[in-house]
């Protein structure tokens, strides 16, 4: 029994050494986000990891709630796109916090999207889409909210939208359905949906949104290379940001020990896996900065798409 005792004496001392990290986040469990994270801080010596949920708005409510009780051995995790440029778009009157509240440690990669096509479609490429519009056939396109429902907007106008029927749905996992079953023809989905659609020979990948093909698709061209620029004016770039203030050598230090981790090769397997994608110029604080410059001041093509 001592001895017993002893034993659990000892893990709990583990346990209050043990750095505690919270990360506030609108994003839900078991998504691929949540399991990037928990692997980055499982291989971060003496750590533990506690989620602090605040789902709403596209991170406004978790934005908020960080604003007011962030601290030292906190972050917030969010969605570039949906927490700095939909957010202002769509939730003006709910939002209390700015880009100045917040300091980036790091970009975890982006969350690549894909277009798709019914297992009994005609076309094969975004070039065979085209020239069915061209010869005056109508096509469906399936759209969902927030980023993707923006450049779903982007793929109508580049097609010809007056041709282009958009089909709204509520969640990918309907309207992967329905482009299984031919329902709707064209979509654009979330990579981790469409990879296990097209993993099931249920879908055809057709083209992806993302600057560069992806290496475990190299035959898949992006979107771009039909249609130039296409989705540069926003992305789903998932970042990690302290409160405002942190000093700058520990927002350093979290810095290279993220980046390194990330940079193993067991990482990026862990990467791809969840559909997350990352260029070593991805982790330049400066770079994300910029990135993130260049989608806010696209706000006003986007207040276009969601009036």
């Amino acid at each position: 029994m001592k001895k017993i005792f002893t034993i659990i004496l000892l893990s709990l001392i583990g346990i209050a050494q043990a750095e505690v990290i919270t990360v506030t986040t609108a994003i839900g469990e078991g998504g691929s986000s949540t399991n990037i994270m928990r692997y980055l801080f499982s291989k971060m010596p003496d750590t533990t990891l506690i989620f602090n949920r605040k789902p709403g708005a596209d991170g406004v409510i978790a934005a908020n709630y960080y604003k007011q009780h962030g601290e030292n051995n906190t972050f917030m995790l969010c969605g570039l796109a949906s927490t700095f440029v939909l957010s202002d778009v769509l939730y003006k009157s709910n939002k209390t916090y700015t880009r100045q509240d917040f300091e980036m440690v790091i970009s975890l990669g982006r969350a690549v999207s894909m277009v798709v096509a019914a297992p009994n479609s005609k076309s094969s490429t975004i070039s065979d889409i085209q020239k069915r519009i061209d010869a005056g056939e109508n096509i469906s396109l399936g759209s969902m909210s927030g980023i993707v429902k923006a450049w779903t907007t982007e793929l109508a106008e580049n097609l010809g939208s007056k041709q282009v029927t958009v089909v709204p749905y509520k969640s990918a996992g309907q309207l992967g359905t329905d482009i299984a079953g031919g329902h709707v023809e064209f979509a654009i989905l979330n990579g981790s949906t469409a990879r296990m659609l097209h993993k099931n020979d249920r879908i055809k990948i057709i083209a992806v949104v993302n600057n560069n093909r992806l290496n475990e698709l190299p035959d898949i061209p992006t979107v771009a290379e039909t249609f130039k620029g296409f989705g540069s004016f926003i992305d789903s770039t998932i970042a990690l940001m302290v409160p405002a203030g942190t000093p700058k050598s520990v927002i350093a230090q979290y810095n290279l020990q993220l980046s390194t981790i990330m940079s193993t090769p067991e990482a990026k397997e862990i990467w791809t896996q969840n559909q997350i994608y990352f260029n070593n110029s991805d982790l330049s604080i400066p770079a994300i900065n910029k990135r993130l410059d260049n989608m806010m001041a696209n706000k006003e093509r986007l207040e276009g798409i969601f009036k």
